[in-house]
């Protein structure tokens, strides 16, 4: 349980830490409006592009779920929702881990961390995050 308060704690810390960037950004804002303040982050926003990318699978699963449908409309649906979420699933959370890697990276490029640094700091975070999986499904097995 200790692990799991862990990862918790670091998640709590990670939304503070974004939350007290958003608030010193709207205070610079709002004191000093004469200066140009970049706070559109809409190239990180990859929500949309996600959305379109399982639109249709949604549409599938609304149809399953519908009271109003017969049940052939209903194993239809379920016939070709199944194999594509098969497919999309392990698909978005690969482009997921993708845009949070890019993203990752920008951030640190935008900090001023030397460029030379950052894919090792990446490849050092995955590694970690794998062992941490793999000890995780070792300590649950047990």
């Amino acid at each position: 349980m200790g692990k799991l308060a862990t990862f918790v704690m670091s998640v709590l810390v990670v939304g503070l830490a974004f939350a007290m960037i958003s608030s010193i950004v709207s205070d610079f804002e709002n004191q000093y409006p004469d200066t140009e303040v970049d706070s559109n982050w809409s190239e990180y926003d990859k929500s949309e592009q996600i959305n379109n990318s399982v639109y249709g699978l949604k549409k599938d699963f609304d149809t399953i779920g519908d009271e109003s449908e017969g049940w052939f409309t209903k194993l239809g649906a379920g016939i070709s929702a199944i194999p594509q979420a098969v497919i999309a699933v392990p698909s978005v959370i690969f482009t997921t881990f993708s845009n949070g890697v890019n993203i990752m990276s920008d951030a640190a490029k935008e900090i001023g961390i030397p460029s030379f640094v950052i894919p090792f700091a990446i490849i050092a975070l995955i590694v970690g995050v794998i062992f941490a999986i793999i000890s995780y499904w070792r300590r649950y097995e047990a």
